[in-house]
């Protein structure tokens, strides 16, 4: 007779504060809850969304040094992600193992909308995530509810988090069941958006511990020193990249790995879709009222023309064909 959870049983023996149940609801739950609140918002289908968000940049300037490669070259990249994300809701492609994937592709087209929105606010490029990161954060005020939430960093080690557009809002149990409440949804944000702080708080602790030889913080140097290298501002893409590497490594084991035979939560692949949809439409609505619609209009128009297997692709996976028709 097989030993039982033997892979579990020994990632415990060096870690005992792994919990892949905590780790398997948590995912489901920042999912369901960004959709929840983006749908509550923004509307729930591309062309509501898209109004939503022409409307939240109305008041943005037009650049005049607008560089199309820099901003549509990206947004071409998310939109692939985008449509695979979409493509595995419609197909429902829902086994157990087909979770990581949607997560790191859910990821990318999150990050390179982003890219997108750089190069449209003022041409910037990034080398790493970390750049894009904190290009999110700095900048978090232009962005919609709820990828405006940002957690600033107070004292010491305490960040307080916050959803700008409903301030005073208070965590909820990232493990429990999701209610359809905006109430529950925001509080699940606020959780994640705590955790995450939380989490690079103890990433750089170890690593100013493991390059300066501190064996803890209650030196002024030693606090100093991790004070200097905190971020000032935690965000969306701080929460997005976290979300990310708990399924692509370690933590990849609690959507496969498990008694509970079932398949993924029905809902799970379905609301990485609609986020990752609605960021791809902010960052189009951006980049139109930053660059003009007639850049936007050339852009749409060469993917309908050129985009590869339109011919056999669903209405809903070229959502945004119809964009400006």
């Amino acid at each position: 007779m097989a030993t039982e959870y033997w892979l579990y049983q020994a990632i415990r023996t060096q870690d005992r504060d792994w919990r892949p149940d905590f780790a398997y609801q948590a995912t489901m739950n920042w999912a369901k809850a960004l959709r929840f609140e983006i749908e509550q918002e923004h509307g729930s289908t591309p062309r509501e969304q898209l109004a939503a968000c022409r409307a939240h940049v109305s008041a943005t300037r037009r650049r005049r040094d607008f560089n199309v490669v820099q901003v549509f070259a990206p947004l071409l990249q998310s939109l692939n992600f985008v449509i695979a994300l979409i493509s595995l809701e419609i197909r429902t492609l829902t086994m157990p193992w087909i979770g990581p994937t949607a997560v790191v592709a859910w990821y990318y087209a999150v990050y390179n909308s982003f890219r997108s929105i750089a190069a449209a606010y003022d041409g910037r490029e990034g080398t790493n995530h970390s750049f894009y990161a904190r290009f999110v954060a700095d900048l978090a005020s232009i962005f919609p509810h709820p990828l405006n939430m940002v957690a600033e960093h107070q004292r010491d080690e305490e960040y307080e988090s916050r959803l700008p557009s409903y301030p005073g809002v208070g965590g909820e149990s990232l493990v429990a069941t999701f209610r359809a409440s905006r109430r529950h949804a925001q509080g699940l944000l606020i959780s994640y958006l705590n955790g995450t702080a939380n989490w690079y708080v103890e990433d750089i602790k170890t690593r100013v511990r493991r390059q300066h030889g501190f064996r803890d913080f209650r030196s002024r140097e030693a606090r100093r020193t991790r004070d200097q290298q905190l971020p000032r501002k935690i965000a969306f893409l701080h929460c997005a990249f976290r979300y990310r590497g708990k399924a692509n490594y370690r933590d990849g084991l609690f959507m496969t790995y498990g008694r509970d035979t079932q398949c993924l939560d029905d809902d799970f692949i379905s609301a990485l879709a609609a986020s990752a949809r609605f960021v791809w439409t902010w960052a189009l609505a951006y980049s139109e009222q930053r660059g003009g619609t007639s850049n936007v209009q050339r852009f749409l128009r060469d993917m309908r023309e050129h985009y590869r297997g339109l011919a056999s692709a669903e209405p809903t996976e070229t959502f945004w064909s119809e964009f400006g028709r």
